[in-house]
């Protein structure tokens, strides 16, 4: 990437032809999102007897595991020449998948956010003396990044 230049260049590209089974996967995705189920109503709060379980692994679709084939053949590539920090992708990769094969590679991803993602101030203020201890503050609206540069902690919401 030249900075001054205001360019940049792909380091790796390849062409993709998606298998039959690829494209039937991706048309009964999208069947199903089309279609929702209805849901019958619950009550407010959590469910009576239910327990905390734990985060289900990160499933990779086809698309990012070729991602991940390349960037892994780049690290191996160049990684001792030019130390890599940050991975760089289309806001179609701004979500959590994507930034769990980053992490796994230790580079920190750059994408576009999701226009509903809910971006939060890290919280500075003491401990309150009970419960968890606080990590975000209040929520910061997107005009404020046209006045400050401070760092932002996010979560992309499940609504």
């Amino acid at each position: 990437m030249s900075v001054q230049a205001r360019r940049s260049f792909p380091l790796r590209v390849e062409q993709v032809v998606r298998s039959a089974g690829e494209k039937a996967a991706s048309k009964a995705k999208a069947d199903a999102k089309k279609a929702p189920a209805p849901v019958e109503k619950r009550r407010r709060g959590r469910p009576q007897g239910s327990t905390n379980k734990p985060k289900a692994p990160v499933t990779l679709t086809p698309e990012l595991v070729r991602i991940k084939a390349m960037i892994d053949a780049l690290l191996q590539l160049i990684a001792r020449v030019v130390p890599l920090t940050y991975l760089v992708l289309d806001g179609h990769f701004g979500n959590h998948n994507a930034l769990h094969i980053a992490r796994q590679d230790n580079l920190h991803l750059i994408s576009k956010l999701r226009c509903d993602a809910a971006l939060y101030f890290p919280y500075t203020g003491p401990y309150a003396g009970r419960g968890p201890i606080a990590r975000m503050a209040a929520r910061c609206s997107m005009g404020f990044f046209a006045q400050s540069d401070e760092k932002v902690y996010f979560r992309l919401s499940r609504s």
